[in-house]
């Protein structure tokens, strides 16, 4: 698999104006050899281009790393079976799309590790998609509006679905501790009564930007 953690560090997403210098970048790159130039970028924005910080923030994601099963994929193929996620075409700003179909949620027989086990694999596949393109845009258009390198989109599709609580408590905090500066749009649909006393429950484990999207 491809290497992907993160740390809530700042609550928000850099600026512009905040992009770090070139030597912070070689500064890490020089501590973090085997990770992509883009993603060690993309943590080093996420900490406003503070190197201290974002060396001890990768130095979590790299022991996190260390610790995923070693054919991660194998482990949670009783989940991608399944399709509840899966990757499926852009946005309208171009944002890769992962794809949660709740429809297909089964609470009472999922096994929550190869439930999370599978979120964690979608998302280094994301992360492929959104450095690659991050990678595409340096020394051209380095950054979005946003100030990101790159952006993918989640979307929660909840058409006849079913709520999976647990799975969110403990997916949203390794998302949040290991994929900054990715995510561009959160989209949940239908939004209903029933979607927003969940998200009410669930406001407690998101950072400030999560909230925002």
């Amino acid at each position: 698999v491809s290497d992907g953690r993160h740390r809530s560090v700042s609550g928000r997403y850099s600026d512009v104006s905040k992009m770090p210098l070139n030597d912070s970048l070689a500064e890490l790159q020089a501590a973090f050899p085997e990770l992509r130039p883009v993603k060690l970028q993309r943590f080093l924005n996420a900490c406003n281009g503070d190197v201290v910080t974002a060396k001890a923030w990768l130095t979590r994601h790299v022991a996190w790393l260390a610790a995923l099963p070693a054919d991660l994929k194998v482990e949670a193929m009783p989940e991608l079976r399944k399709g509840k996620l899966h990757i499926h075409g852009r946005d309208r700003h171009g944002r890769h799309m992962l794809i949660w179909q709740t429809s297909l949620n089964d609470t009472k027989t999922r096994d929550l590790t190869t439930t999370v086990n599978s979120a964690i694999w979608w998302s280094l596949q994301l992360e492929d998609l959104v450095d690659a393109a991050a990678a595409a845009r340096i020394g051209t258009q380095p950054t979005l509006e946003s100030g990101n390198l790159a952006e993918g989109a989640f979307v929660v599709d909840r058409t006849k679905g079913v709520n999976d609580v647990p799975v969110l408590s403990a997916v949203i905090p390794i998302l949040q501790d290991n994929f900054p500066e990715m995510l561009g749009a959160l989209y949940v649909v239908p939004a209903n009564f029933v979607i927003r006393a969940a998200f009410a429950a669930l406001t407690p484990l998101l950072n400030a930007q999560t909230r925002k999207l």
